[in-house]
C-alpha cells in the first residue's frame, strides 16, 4: 500500500519503528493502583490538559492549532464509550490511557501518558498492571505499542510483565501540493 502512495507523491511525514507488547494475567507484575479509574464526562478538561501534554512531548505542537474540535471530541467520545482510564488523586490527571475497541484476540492500550513529575515513582507501572488486570477479566491478552527507541518506556512494560511480541512500522504520510 506504501509504495502506491508514494507513486502517487505521498511522502512519509514520519516513520515509527515499533515494538508491540503483550500480557497475561500469569505475566503481571504484582503491583495494584486501586486509584485508577474511567474518566467521567467531568473529567474532560483535566484528561485534555494532559492528552495535549502527550501531544506537545510527542509532535512538538499545540494539537489544538489546527484542529480543536475534533482534538476535543475524540477525547469527550473515548470517555462516554468508556475507553480512558485515568489517575488523578488530586483532580490533576497524572496518568491516563486509552483502550482500543476490544476483540476476540485481545483489548490494547493505547496512548499512555504520564505527567513528567511523577515518572519514575512507580505510577506508571502500577497503573499499567491495574488496567491490564482489569482488563484481562474480559479478554485473552492486552497488547500495547512502543517506538524502539523509547527504551525507558520499554523498562516501563517490562517491569509491568509485558513481554515482546513482534514488530509494527507506522507510516505518517503527507502530499506536497
Amino acid at each position: 500500500a506504501w509504495s502506491l502512495l508514494h507513486a502517487d507523491g505521498a511522502r512519509a511525514r514520519s516513520v515509527w519503528r515499533l515494538w508491540t507488547y503483550e500480557t497475561r494475567a500469569d505475566d503481571l507484575a504484582d503491583e495494584r493502583e486501586p486509584g485508577l479509574r474511567l474518566a467521567r464526562p467531568e473529567d474532560l478538561a483535566a484528561v485534555v490538559i494532559a492528552e495535549k501534554q502527550a501531544y506537545r512531548e510527542e509532535w512538538g505542537e499545540d494539537p489544538e492549532a489546527n484542529h480543536a474540535r475534533a482534538f476535543r471530541e475524540r477525547i469527550a467520545r473515548r470517555i462516554r464509550e468508556k475507553h480512558e482510564y485515568i489517575y488523578a488523586p488530586s483532580g490533576q490527571v497524572i496518568w491516563k490511557a486509552s483502550l482500543a475497541a476490544a476483540s476476540p484476540l485481545g483489548v490494547e492500550i493505547m496512548n499512555p501518558y504520564t505527567v513528567l513529575a511523577y515518572r519514575n515513582t512507580g505510577v506508571t507501572t502500577r497503573c499499567l498492571v491495574e488496567l491490564a488486570r482489569r482488563i484481562l477479566k474480559k479478554a485473552p491478552v492486552v497488547t500495547l505499542a512502543v517506538r524502539a527507541e523509547n527504551v525507558d518506556a520499554i523498562h516501563t512494560y517490562e517491569r509491568a510483565g509485558f513481554r515482546r511480541s513482534f514488530p509494527r512500522t507506522f507510516i505518517f504520510p503527507w502530499r506536497q501540493n
